[in-house]
């Protein structure tokens, strides 16, 4: 699942600000973002995304991409999941309309806000789609990371030490206040993307959906894991991927980096990865929150790799600071706000990057994975998965050791696993094999090293 951010892709289109009264400006836009929902579905993502251009108010738009309507033959797709739905429904992501601010709200003002969730729910979403079979995962994302909460850790960055029991204690007070407000005409799910330290784990309040950050957790991160995920009353998933612990979203990182994010949380029975945006065309966080025509903040897509923090500024042990491709999975195919940018095809819709295709072929080998396996797997299958998965990746995730941590607070390691893109090709071929009743050997790998220093 990954954040689509619909004002920032219609603004390379149509501009800045992005103008919803002409009639000629909803067609676009509609098209634009019906374009990255084809162009994520083609890649087997599932995305989410905030406000629509107008806002929707009768729902038809973001019904053809729940119900699979979108998504068919008429329409000129060709891919996987024809006529299938995209199933996924998020409730105020990130910075749409109220935002995932939650917890810092009066209760009367979250009061408030929980009224027109359950009116969007309760006259929307379940007559429309739900009582109708359509399946959809729905959630409201009540809380990204700390920056929802009141008190010490609302600003990361003159306090970087936000990961408390201080935060999560006031997290789970926020949990019990505000569930008071869901109704009783439909239960309306919470979701968090956070930490994963041992404190968060000990605590019995939960949201009802979690997401938690692929950072340096080492046996913290392990004993949360394994708190949460045999939790049956939670829904839990892991975002942000980071080297070393496994492949990130980065331009630079190797072409393998995205089929191990796959496979490694296959291998730690993590059912859901996200990527928290593939549309982060202006840096607000890190460059500033002027996103206008010309501002600092705006990324020449296609002119500039670094896509996230300040590339100008250079870091003592780092060097050169900024991430290159960072939230950044598509690209627009036209782009009218950057000058003297204009290497674009000049396309309605997105440009998909190699990653997300990578990413694909991550989610394809597990389709194989899963056909093979079958719904009652033998120990000799289980195995035979094992040792191929051994073969490809060592450590991933929290499986590096606090020991290897320096002065710093960094991780000291190399990536464990192969970047050699012809081994997960044998990897796949070994698969498919397996599934047509060939008995095969395991192949031979060029293998991997892990090393600390």
């Amino acid at each position: 699942m990954a954040y689509l951010e619909v004002n920032q892709a219609l603004r390379r289109f149509l501009g800045e600000p992005v103008n919803c009264d002409s009639p000629a400006n909803q067609e676009i836009a509609r098209t634009v973002v019906d374009n990255y929902y084809l162009m994520a579905h083609r890649h087997r993502i599932r995305l989410f995304s905030g406000t629509d251009c107008p806002p929707a108010t009768n729902h038809t738009v973001t019904n053809a991409r729940l119900d699979g309507t979108l998504f068919s033959l008429s329409n000129g797709y060709r891919g996987p999941g024809i006529k299938k739905g995209n199933r996924l429904y998020v409730i105020q992501p990130y910075s749409d309309r109220f935002g995932s601010s939650y917890a810092a709200l009066s209760d009367q003002e979250a009061e408030g806000r929980f009224k027109e969730v359950r009116k969007e729910v309760v006259e929307w979403l379940k007559p429309d789609l739900l009582d109708k079979g359509v399946a959809v995962d729905y959630f409201l994302y009540f809380c990204d990371e700390p920056l929802c909460m009141t008190g010490p850790c609302a600003d990361r960055v003159n306090n970087p030490r936000c990961y408390e029991t201080d935060v999560y204690d006031a997290l789970s007070d926020a949990l019990v206040r505000f569930r008071k407000f869901a109704g009783t005409e439909v239960r309306v799910p919470l979701m968090a993307t956070m930490s994963l330290p041992e404190t968060y784990a000990s605590h019995s309040v939960l949201p009802d959906v979690v997401m938690g950050a692929i950072e340096a957790e080492y046996d913290d991160g392990r004993a949360a894991t394994e708190v949460l995920r045999n939790r049956p009353d939670l829904r839990f998933g892991l975002y942000g991927p980071t080297r070393p612990f496994a492949g990130s979203f980065d331009t630079d990182d190797s072409v393998s980096a995205l089929r191990e994010v796959m496979w490694a949380a296959a291998a730690k029975h993590v059912p859901d990865l996200m990527q928290w945006n593939v549309s982060y065309y202006c840096d607000s966080q890190r460059r500033g929150r002027d996103c206008s025509k010309g501002a600092h903040a705006t990324v020449k897509l296609y002119s500039e790799a670094n896509t996230f923090g300040e590339e100008d500024r250079t870091d003592p042990y780092r060097g050169q600071t900024g991430r290159s491709g960072d939230g950044v999975l598509f690209y627009p195919g036209t782009d009218v706000m950057v000058d003297g940018d204009k290497d674009f095809p000049d396309t309605n819709g997105p440009i998909p990057s190699i990653r997300v295709k990578m990413w694909r072929r991550g989610s394809e080998d597990l389709a194989y994975i899963r056909a093979y396996l079958g719904k009652n797997p033998s120990p000799e299958k289980l195995a035979k998965v094992e040792a191929l998965t051994g073969k490809l990746i060592g450590k991933s995730f929290w499986d590096f050791s606090a020991e290897q941590i320096d002065s710093r607070g960094w991780l000291q390691s190399h990536t464990c696993w192969t970047d050699a893109s012809s081994d997960w090709e044998k990897a796949r071929t070994y698969l498919g094999d397996l599934i047509e009743g060939r008995n095969v050997s395991l192949p031979t790998f060029s293998g991997y090293s892990c090393w600390g220093r």
